[in-house]
């Protein structure tokens, strides 16, 4: 059932994606999605559906939108009281980075099972009240997100080229498209909060030189390239739903995927149809070593290269103008 509902996800979370697309949303308008997922853990299907979307790489409609990742959900409670379980399945799921969480209003507490004369279903309403975040908020979420990367720490939400763009944004103060490690460490302490030690910034900025190959100040080219080798050497944020939906796949429990359970993977979780012998493509390109089976590793990494090469690199027509100028 997990596979089932996975698959579900999957579609749900894809569809998020298109409709933003076609009523011309950007990232910035903030999501929210409410529902009865028939679940109780929709952390683990996130999972399981985000890597089955970035592991089709050959799809160009197979992208994923910001909140895929930055959905957290409500508290409320059980919403389900019935002879045959007890338990929350509706959920109100919200993005973060856009929204902040004001009030909850948790399920009614029921004894008795449902429905009955006073509740005509097995399910409680649930309420949130959301208050929209400012645009800079955004930016500095953004940015502690970048900075967090460059700094050895994974988090949660992996940032898109657009991004880590409002990243250096909130850096790159004086308007001359260049961060100087004046401003970064400014920035840091007095908009971002790390304050504790100035060294530790300095280390960071210094970081983001080397990956960005510079001695001087970082440009947003660099910026680029400082997370995107950020995400190569400290990994996909996410990274426990991710090892979890690899669990979920690895179902002889060996610690390695063969091309069967990759191929069912697909059978059963995929929320599109894949063309004929995409598994095997599929499986090629993640074996890394061609060994014949897939490592957490090799795993995580292909999931990194995936993100990495449809929501941050460069457009191609953006690289032909960059060439030609």
């Amino acid at each position: 059932m997990d596979s089932l509902r996975a698959k579900q996800i999957g579609q749900v979370l894809r569809r998020i994606t298109t409709f933003t697309a076609e009523q011309a949303c950007t990232q910035h308008t903030p999501v929210v999605l409410a529902g009865d997922l028939n679940a109780t853990s929709f952390q683990k299907l996130r999972g399981i559906a985000n890597a089955v979307t970035l592991m089709v790489d050959d799809d160009a409609n197979a992208k994923l939108h910001p909140f895929t990742f930055d959905c957290k959900e409500v508290p409320t409670g059980k919403t389900s009281v019935t002879a045959a379980r007890d338990v929350r399945i509706d959920a109100l799921l919200f993005q973060s980075q856009k929204l902040m969480l004001v009030d909850s209003k948790p399920a009614k507490q029921l004894r008795t099972p449902i429905p009955d004369s006073e509740n005509p279903s097995d399910h409680v309403p649930i309420m949130a009240t959301f208050q929209i975040r400012s645009a800079l908020d955004y930016h500095r979420d953004c940015a502690r997100a970048w900075y967090g990367a460059i700094a050895g720490h994974i988090g949660n939400v992996p940032l898109t080229r657009e991004q880590i763009r409002d990243a250096f944004f909130v850096f790159e103060v004086d308007g001359n498209d260049l961060v100087s490690r004046s401003e970064f460490v400014t920035v840091a302490g007095e908009q971002l909060g790390y304050t504790s030690s100035e060294a530790a910034v300095v280390q960071t900025f210094e970081r983001a030189q080397a990956a960005a190959s510079t001695a001087g100040p970082i440009s947003f080219q660099g910026f680029v390239q400082a997370y995107t080798n950020a995400l190569a050497q400290s990994g996909m944020p996410g990274v426990d739903d991710l090892r979890e939906a690899f669990n979920s796949f690895d179902k002889d429990g060996s610690g390695e995927l063969d091309a069967k359970e990759i191929a069912a993977i697909f059978q059963t979780c995929s929320p599109v149809a894949l063309s004929e012998g995409a598994e095997k493509k599929i499986f090629a390109r993640i074996d890394r070593d061609g060994n014949g089976t897939v490592t957490i590793d090799e795993f995580l990494k292909s999931l990194v290269s995936s993100w990495v090469s449809r929501n941050i690199a460069a457009p191609p027509e953006a690289t032909m103008a960059t060439v030609e100028a």
